[in-house]
C-alpha cells in the first residue's frame, strides 16, 4: 500500500501508460481519455451506464461536445484494452481501482483533475 504506482519505473505505472497511449494514440483530449479521466472520480464498480446517456451527456461541458456515438466508441476503445470492464448483463461499467489511483494522478499533474472531477458530478447531478 505505501507503493508509489505513478512512478516512472513502476510496472503498473508503465503498462496504464502504454495501453492508454495505444487507445489514444497520445492524445490527452481524446474521448477514451476524458472518458476514464471522468469515470475515475466515481466508485469503480458497477457504474450504470444511463449515467452517460445523451441527455445526461449534453449538461456536461466536458462531454457534451463529444457526442454519443463517441463516448459509446471510447468505452469499446478502453474495453478493448482492459482499461474497463463493460458488464453487457448489467449494462454497467467497472475500473480497477489501481487504473483509477493512476488516472487520478495523471490528471492532477495535468492540471485536468478539477474538470473531471466536476464533469462527473455533473453526470450524476443530470441523472437524478
Amino acid at each position: 500500500f505505501g507503493a508509489d504506482l505513478a512512478q516512472a519505473e513502476s510496472v503498473a505505472a508503465r503498462v496504464w501508460r502504454r495501453s492508454l497511449e495505444h487507445v489514444t494514440g497520445g492524445q490527452a483530449d481524446h474521448p477514451a481519455a476524458v472518458m476514464l479521466g471522468v469515470i475515475s472520480f466515481l466508485a469503480p464498480d458497477d457504474i450504470p451506464r444511463q449515467l452517460f446517456s445523451a441527455q445526461a451527456a449534453q449538461q456536461v461541458p466536458l462531454l457534451g461536445d463529444l457526442g454519443v456515438a463517441a463516448l459509446n466508441l471510447a468505452f469499446g476503445e478502453l474495453a478493448a484494452y482492459s482499461l474497463v470492464v463493460i458488464d453487457r448483463s448489467s449494462n454497467a461499467i467497472s475500473v480497477h481501482r489501481v487504473i483509477q489511483h493512476l488516472t487520478r494522478l495523471d490528471a492532477e499533474s495535468r492540471g485536468r483533475a478539477g474538470d473531471y472531477c466536476t464533469a462527473s458530478i455533473g453526470l450524476l447531478d443530470a441523472c437524478i
